[in-house]
């Protein structure tokens, strides 16, 4: 975000100037800016001066001391459609006079509540009406997420803890990139300078923060159907408490392979080729974390190693024994075929033949990794383009674990999603070796 001021603040003539905090008043009302630092300084004739700044967090609506927030209310693109709001009820009465009269009643569902260590995260329905000069009233449903926590954080603990793995939450649902569109927070009272809270109330209202974005929000009109979607809010209502549970927990753990899967979905390479290689490393990162690394049992490979040592002169000891210091880690194939093998059964049918599966990936990011002249078994074109739309869907279903889905669950999904379909219908008619 950048803000362009008519004059200059103190220290902009050295061309570097930074300020960790300001208070300002816009259209919007009152704003703190946090993090500015200076890019350029406009100086025209006949002395007139524009410093331009980039702000790194501008919080609307609040002048505030610290960047501690109690909670918020988040909405996503594409929330509504995983978690659609139910549609009103509209009726025809007779009123007093015997004439007919419309009555619309909406009544939103339930709220799904996680109680976390920190405090509850709440999935609601939420509504509104308007109404026009002309006497037109407008119902306006929004479906949105609510972090409520028990005592206060920073922003980016807010950010990273709650707001990143609800987005890559949403995303992983719909498996379209989900923006966030709006992110209302609840200031710590203690750091709220202006303005004053009125007696009794104890949170904030109408402020928003405005931070750094994954992506924009799709200028594109694009509605994904019940068909497309991996999971909904019905498959975690049983027990939405674990499911978010073991999605912020994951959301740490794994950050790593989630930064690097999410990422491709948030801002996807311009090349195939390092498209497929992304995902590669998600994967092999994964695996790293979640399985075991070694190919052999220790407590075996061990004496092996010591009889192996123990035979060679001790002059080409230490060579020998540097060379055998990774000499039992999987490989990378080892490690795709494991996690083929314990997918679930519609990922496997999407899949086809494991083992060719697996040399085709294995083969082709050794070939773009580390270059060969053997260029054999490598995929290119179509075919690597739907390779990589297998491997990202193999790393989906895994992901889907981490959330608590079972395997049954996930196969019922994966039957039924149009796009896993049409994945596994293209890559089966793919050309390639």
């Amino acid at each position: 975000m950048t803000l362009e001021l008519i004059g200059n603040l103190e220290g902009a003539e050295t061309g570097r100037a930074e300020y960790d905090l300001l208070y300002g008043l816009g259209p919007e009302g009152l704003a703190t800016l946090r993090g500015c630092s200076q890019t350029q300084l406009k100086i025209h004739y006949p002395g007139s001066t524009r410093q331009v700044l980039l702000v790194r967090v501008a919080v609307l609506g609040a002048h505030l001391r610290d960047m501690v927030f109690s909670g918020g209310v988040l909405s996503f693109e594409h929330l509504a459609e995983w978690a659609p709001p139910l549609p009103p009820e509209l009726r025809q009465e007779q009123d007093e006079t015997g004439g007919r009269v419309s009555i619309i009643r909406y009544a939103p569902p339930a709220p799904l509540e996680a109680t976390v260590d920190s405090g509850a995260v709440r999935l609601e329905w939420r509504f509104a009406t308007a109404t026009s000069a002309m006497a037109d009233v407008a119902l306006h449903r929004a479906t949105v997420f609510v972090i409520d926590l028990l005592g206060t954080v920073g922003l980016d603990r807010l950010w990273d803890g709650f707001v990143r793995p609800l987005q890559n939450l949403v995303t992983l649902a719909t498996g379209e990139p989900s923006a966030l569109t709006s992110l209302e927070v609840w200031p710590a009272q203690k750091s709220v300078i202006a303005p004053p809270l009125p007696d009794g109330i104890t949170r904030l209202p109408d402020v928003r923060v405005y931070y750094p974005l994954l992506l924009e929000p799709s200028r594109a009109e694009r509605f994904i159907g019940p068909d497309k979607l991996f999971f909904q809010p019905s498959d975690l209502a049983s027990d939405f408490s674990g499911h978010i549970r073991r999605w912020l927990a994951a959301s740490e753990d794994i950050r790593a392979p989630m930064d690097l899967f999410f990422g491709s979905h948030y801002a996807p390479p311009r090349f195939l080729e390092t498209r497929f290689l992304v995902y590669c490393q998600a994967a092999e990162v994964f695996h790293r974390i979640r399985y075991s690394n070694e190919a052999e049992d220790p407590a075996t490979y061990g004496p092996k190693v010591r009889s192996v040592l123990d035979a060679i002169p001790e002059e080409h000891r230490r060579w020998v024994e540097r060379a055998l210091d990774h000499a039992n880690y999987k490989t990378f194939g080892a490690r795709i075929e494991e996690l083929a093998k314990v997918a679930p059964t519609a990922v496997r049918a999407m899949l086809g033949d494991v083992p060719t599966f697996v040399r085709r990936v294995a083969k082709s990011r050794n070939y773009y990794t580390h270059w060969s002249r053997d260029g054999k078994d490598v995929l290119r074109g179509g075919a690597l383009h739907w390779l990589t739309e297998e491997l990202s869907l193999l790393m989906h279903a895994h992901l889907m674990r981490e959330l608590g889905l079972d395997s049954a669950t996930i196969d019922r999904r994966f039957a039924a999603n149009r796009i896993v379909g049409h994945v596994r219908s293209q890559a089966a008619s793919a050309d390639g070796p």
